[in-house]
């Protein structure tokens, strides 16, 4: 039977992993945008004690295993979605899955 993924709280473990999906200077402006610049250490992703009420998520197999990554930062009456990032690896697979009731 095939894991069914779940998302959950970035920890810092995780840091390093989403930091191995940015190759390059390129890579990471499309991940970060200007406010951190090539190269980078993973602990530079751990920035929410500057972004007040920013929260990072992490999705994963269901086993544990990081497969994407997002931050989501309160703006004014909603949530600004960024930082997304999904592991190259799995980039452009299917992942089809029955939800309950649906």
């Amino acid at each position: 039977m095939k894991s069914v993924h779940s998302l959950r709280p970035r920890t810092n473990a995780d840091l390093p992993v989403v930091a191995s999906w940015v190759p390059d200077a390129e890579a990471l402006y499309a991940f970060a945008g200007p406010w951190m610049t090539w190269p980078f250490l993973p602990d530079e992703l751990d920035d929410q004690q500057r972004r007040p009420g920013a929260t990072a998520w992490i999705l994963d197999t269901g086993d544990g295993e990081p497969v994407g990554h997002v931050q989501l930062t309160p703006a004014d009456d909603a949530l600004r979605i960024g930082r997304l990032i999904v592991d190259p690896t799995v980039r452009g697979h299917s992942s089809r899955h029955r939800h309950p009731g649906g």
